[in-house]
């Protein structure tokens, strides 16, 4: 009989990474992906069609529309250029209320929801290796 061989990696090559890490980021991004088209869902639905714009909205546009109506014109190539500033535009901001989470406490929760969730499933999973 002949003598096996083994095929063992060249030391000089860098080592293949395990395909489980590039999965498991995968499936978090996409799991974060769907939640944040869902919440992006609810909110539109929760903004009646045809509603009224958010006050201070108006304001906005009209000190916009101001603004570009007494924007300088093009300087002709006669005239020498001079830059000027617009005036800055803030809308005033309403008070948030104390109820509902912002944006980012949204997705903190969904974060760590998914983060619990793959935890229980590596906890079942090294259940049943164990038993088995």
């Amino acid at each position: 009989m002949g003598q096996a061989t083994v095929d063992l990696p060249d030391p000089l090559e860098p080592a293949l990474a395990p395909a489980t890490p590039a999965g498991a980021d995968d499936l978090l991004a996409q799991l974060a992906g769907d939640e944040i088209d869902r919440l992006l869902a609810e909110a539109e639905v929760e903004q009646a069609p045809g509603a009224a714009p958010a006050a201070g909205l108006s304001e906005l546009d009209a000190a916009f529309d101001a603004a570009l109506s007494t924007a300088p014109q093009q300087p002709t190539s006669d005239a020498p250029a001079t830059q000027e500033t617009l005036p800055v535009v803030a809308p005033p901001m309403a008070p948030v209320p104390a109820t509902a989470p912002t944006i980012s406490q949204q997705m903190q929760q969904v974060f760590e929801e998914i983060t619990h969730g793959m935890r229980d499933a590596e906890m079942q999973v090294l259940r049943h290796e164990r038993r088995h």
